[in-house]
């Protein structure tokens, strides 16, 4: 009976990653991705990376006009210079990595749980609430799937530490300085809820009365400097003063009651299951034992901080919610770890694995339907563009393409402007080799 349902879960795993493949082959480029196809080191004309000595040039001066993320975005430039195809497959692995990291968090063991991954995969296809711009828009997935991917790699150690399995040695804390210096200068949100996260740590091994070993603090040293890297980059703060700076304590009060509003609505379900959860562990335990409680106790503030430090932050748009809700279910199968399951109904595990099946299929129909229906449509403008250019035109009208799906990376208001003048309409002008790119609505507001 064990095997077999081992058997079900890995064959729901292989479902999973083809599921979430086709999803990326359909996924055309978008927004940013036509514009790190080309490099950003000074020259009179952009031209496509086809090497690493450009790309790090390109990397150079991106980190000193436009932001801080280079990690994120030097992944984004390596796969934009290999191809969608290779992307298409890395990515379809990174997801999969994502769902094993997060039950390894959830656990804090060696072993690999296959009821928590897939607990964890399809948390994150019915919370996530900008799937779409997260996990297969490519040049968004390098910020929002892998970069999380590296904080979770890096956090792993520390939850399996606070179980009890935890080497030291000089090597390890040697090796934990650069570890740390990644996976702080990953993405802004994520990295502070991380440092926030190493802190709680270390108070949870003195409560536990564990050794805080030499290579907890150099990751810890490794994640402030990665962070500093990331914030205080000359373009990153170039960008900050030229969207109005941190805000007032008005401004951060208002945003404080944005995300709590939005919190509520892109994570009622899975707080709804926590407090089940806790509920059932309370009653079980009859008193708090609080040792349980401590990997729950981590991630919840750190899902917290992950949301609430963007009160510092003009702009908290849906895709950078990924963090918290990955942060979120983490918390959620801690809870779900530390309770003793009672023997319930045969009946109910199937039927709620069923009914979870069956409208993650009506979901991902309607994803593909959208997704396909922009395939289309980016297809459609190529060709277009294709025969502007062999008629001899230098400036183009192209349609804007706009999707209301969370499962679809292209926004609903469009991706282009009424004013040639402005990205990304001047980005795809440079993609497709032209001086400009009007949007029909811009041709027909000048008649």
């Amino acid at each position: 009976m064990a095997a077999r349902k081992r058997y079900m879960t890995l064959l729901a795993l292989a479902a999973a990653a083809a599921a979430f493949y086709a999803l990326n082959v359909l996924t055309p480029l978008y927004a940013d991705d036509y514009s790190y196809v080309f490099t950003f080191e000074y020259a009179e004309e952009k031209f496509r990376i086809t090497n690493l000595s450009q790309l790090f040039y390109s990397q150079l001066n991106h980190y000193m006009v436009m932001n801080g993320r280079t990690v994120a975005h030097t992944l984004a430039q390596l796969f934009l210079m290999w191809g969608k195809p290779v992307f298409n497959v890395i990515n379809t692995a990174a997801f999969l990595l994502l769902g094993w990291a997060m039950q390894a968090l959830m656990t804090g063991g060696r072993g690999t749980s296959l009821p928590h991954w897939l607990f964890a995969l399809f948390g994150l296809w019915f919370v996530t609430p900008a799937f779409g711009q997260d996990f297969l828009w490519l040049t968004a997935s390098c910020t929002y799937l892998y970069c999380v991917l590296l904080v979770l790699a890096y956090l792993i150690p520390w939850r399996r530490a606070l179980e009890g399995e935890d080497r030291g040695g000089a090597w390890r804390a040697l090796a934990f300085l650069p570890f740390g210096v990644l996976a702080g200068w990953t993405s802004e949100n994520a990295a502070a809820a991380m440092i926030g996260m190493e802190v709680l740590f270390i108070i949870a091994f003195a409560l536990k009365k564990r050794p805080v070993r030499a290579w907890m603090f150099t990751g810890l040293a490794g994640t402030l400097a990665g962070f500093a890297l990331l914030i205080f980059a000359p373009g990153q703060t170039a960008r900050l003063e030229g969207t109005g700076g941190f805000g007032t304590l008005t401004d951060w009060l208002y945003r404080a009651l944005s995300i709590s509003w939005n919190a509520f609505r892109y994570l009622w379900l899975p707080a709804l299951v926590f407090l089940l959860l806790a509920g059932l562990k309370l009653w079980q335990d009859r008193r708090f034992a609080w040792r349980d409680w401590l990997a729950v106790g981590i991630f919840l503030l750190g899902s917290l901080a992950s949301a609430y430090c963007m009160v510092a932050s003009t702009m908290f748009p849906a895709r950078a919610w990924s963090c918290v809700v990955i942060y979120t279910l983490i918390t959620v199968g801690c809870l779900a770890s530390a309770c003793d399951w009672p023997r319930v109904s045969k009946y109910l595990l199937p039927g709620l694995c069923i009914t979870a099946l069956v409208v993650a299929g009506v979901l991902y129909a309607q994803a593909v339907q959208s997704i396909y229906a922009t395939n289309r449509a980016v297809l459609a403008r190529d060709e277009s563009a294709a025969a502007q250019k062999a008629a001899g035109a230098t400036e183009l009208v192209l349609e804007p393409i706009a999707a209301d799906s969370r499962y679809n990376c292209y926004a609903p208001e469009g991706d282009l402007l009424p004013d040639s003048s402005l990205w990304p309409n001047t980005a795809l002008a440079n993609y497709y080799g032209v001086d400009k790119v009007h949007s029909t609505e811009e041709a027909s507001e000048n008649g």
